[in-house]
């Protein structure tokens, strides 16, 4: 299993599960290790678990504000008071690592990479079994107010319509099957990529016959 400077994205609604399905793939033992998630800066406070640096990199809005005029963000949203932001750096570095940069982003920020990296990005998105299972996720998160969920809710709908433009939709319904399926993409896409190249070097050399 090669890489070819390929990226992945991943998307869905807030509490569809696409953070925890993000972790399970990069160690999942079938891709060897070639999926490295990109943390993403953000300026929110972390969560009880979260490592900085790991799970994401937690700027100050002062810090964020000096990436944004420096132009070191590939894409950055602003998500409830908060900003979010992928490093070019640590896409780059993990590119030139040999693997695949996982980056887990919003559908905004998923169409904006996309049409930069255009077929060199695989875009997939997590979809819930139901609207109403979504609510029920979110509402099992005891720190969010009424307010924030409904705001939630609000934009999970609109993003749910855009996941037609996604390469791929998995269902997550059952975490392992949504994993599985998951890691299937993946393989499937750099097999077919990989020959591709081949198929391409092969008529490189036929026409210097």
């Amino acid at each position: 299993m090669s890489n070819r400077d390929m990226l992945v994205v991943l998307s869905g609604p807030s509490g569809v599960g696409k953070t925890t399905i993000g972790k399970l793939i990069e160690k999942d033992s079938r891709l060897n290790g070639l999926i490295k998630k990109v943390p993403t800066c953000t300026t929110r406070p972390p969560r009880p678990g979260e490592e900085d640096g790991k799970d994401y990199m937690f700027l100050s809005r002062a810090e964020f504000a000096v990436g944004l005029s420096e132009g070191i963000f590939l894409e950055w949203v602003e998500i409830f008071g908060n900003f979010y932001g992928t490093s070019k750096r640590e896409v780059d570095r993990i590119l030139k690592e040999g693997k695949i940069p996982l980056l887990i982003i919003d559908v905004r920020g998923g169409r904006y990479v996309k049409s930069l990296y255009k077929d060199d990005v695989l875009t997939i998105f997590i979809m819930p079994p139901s609207e109403e299972e979504l609510r029920r996720r979110l509402v099992s998160r005891s720190d969010l107010t009424e307010e924030e969920l409904s705001l939630r809710l609000g934009i999970a709908h609109e993003e749910i319509l855009e996941s037609s433009n996604y390469d791929y939709i998995v269902v997550n319904d059952d975490l392992g099957l949504a994993v599985n399926k998951v890691v299937d993409i993946i393989e499937k896409e750099i097999t077919r990529r990989s020959e591709d190249d081949r198929g391409k070097d092969l008529g490189k050399d036929t026409g210097n016959l």
